[in-house]
């Protein structure tokens, strides 16, 4: 859990969240400067933008970003937060989650590598697949088996 208080501008962070950046609270490193050096350089500014929306306009903060570890291996983080506002609607304060969803990520690329893998063997074999969802009485059939077929998709 994370609390920023955009007054200070300061970023205070469980021992969780440490845990996550794979930093301690030891060191001099304050959180926002960790936050800031840890962000994948082609996820920062989706992530500034999405904290701006988020404070001006009292939408929630979510997303998933990439963050590097200080071994250099990059994990993939899910990112959640609410802005405290004052009496006058002004944001004050940001409040959030973030947890580490990187064997999802990496359980869904090889999915989809796995299924782009049968897909051409599919179509190298001239062999399609097909399936019936008996809770839905819907069928799915293989781009292969639409090709044999001759159905458009």
């Amino acid at each position: 859990m994370w609390e920023w208080d955009l007054k200070t501008r300061a970023l205070t962070w469980d021992a969780q969240m440490y845990h996550l950046y794979q930093r301690t609270p030891q060191t001099d490193t304050p959180p926002l400067h960790i936050l800031m050096d840890s962000l994948h350089p082609d996820d920062k500014a989706r992530f500034e933008e999405a904290l701006q929306q988020t404070i001006r306009h009292d939408a929630v903060f979510e997303g998933n970003y990439r963050i590097s570890w200080p071994n250099g291996e990059v994990r993939h983080v899910r990112a959640a937060a609410r802005a405290a506002r004052d009496k006058d609607g002004n944001a004050v304060r940001l409040t959030g989650v973030n947890f580490d969803i990187t064997e999802v990520k990496r359980a869904q690329e090889a999915l989809s590598e796995s299924e782009a893998f049968l897909d051409r063997a599919g179509r190298m074999a001239g062999v399609g697949g097909w399936r019936v969802n008996l809770k839905t009485n819907s069928i799915y059939w293989s781009k292969e088996t639409r090709h044999i077929h001759e159905v458009e998709d």
